[in-house]
């Protein structure tokens, strides 16, 4: 049993390569079925940093259930990077989380 706090499976699924100053996307394959009150957040890994690109934080909550996870990778270098099929980039941390006592829909009662 493992005992780490995240889930490694976000791995890049095909050759990619990220010019200065674009984000792309990248499917994972993967879908979740969260539980209630637990949300999933997409993570860099501290080795992504070696790969010289940057995963923008995802928060996944559980009205995304059964659709694809995607990973949105940045460049911000003035170079291009390469990055190859199953290349690790990200991590999957799970959290429970709580809502506003007084949240109606999307809005927030604001004092």
């Amino acid at each position: 049993m493992s005992h780490e706090s995240r889930f490694n499976l976000l791995e890049g699924q095909e050759d990619i390569t990220v010019y200065p100053g674009q984000t792309v996307r990248s499917p994972a394959k993967i879908t979740l079925d969260l539980a209630p009150y637990v949300a999933a957040h997409v993570m860099t890994r501290s080795s992504t940093s070696d790969k010289r690109v940057t995963i923008i934080p995802t928060v996944i909550d559980q009205s995304y259930n059964g659709k694809e996870i995607s990973i949105f990778v940045s460049n911000f270098n003035t170079y291009p990077v390469s990055l190859k099929r199953g290349d690790y980039l990200a991590q999957i941390v799970l959290m429970p989380y709580y809502t506003f006592a007084n949240e109606t829909g999307t809005q927030m009662n604001r004092a």
